[in-house]
């Protein structure tokens, strides 16, 4: 796993549907919806302002790390195959 200042993780939940998506250092925290059967990944690599980040992928969850150019972007193939739906980032107030 990279090591970053800044990362974000995916906990993907048996339940389907959800999941939980945190910043360590801003302690922003997101919920991440499933509505769609495809996956889109320009939609799964911007956060806010278009920030793109890399991921590494751990027992399931798909982990961003530190942010990074569409240029030397990981493979997302092991992410699609975790996350098939378009995710949907929706602020916790």
């Amino acid at each position: 796993m990279k090591k970053a200042t800044v990362f974000l993780a995916f906990l993907i939940l048996a339940s389907g549907g959800t999941a939980q998506l945190t910043s360590s250092e801003d302690a922003e925290t997101y919920i991440v919806t499933y509505d769609s059967s495809e996956f889109d990944e320009s939609v799964l690599n911007q956060f806010e302002y278009g920030t793109v980040f890399d991921y590494t992928i751990i027992d399931g969850k798909a982990i961003r790390t530190s942010p990074t150019t569409a240029s030397n972007m990981e493979s997302l193939d092991s992410v699609e195959s975790v996350q098939p739906d378009i995710p949907v980032f929706l602020p916790v107030m």
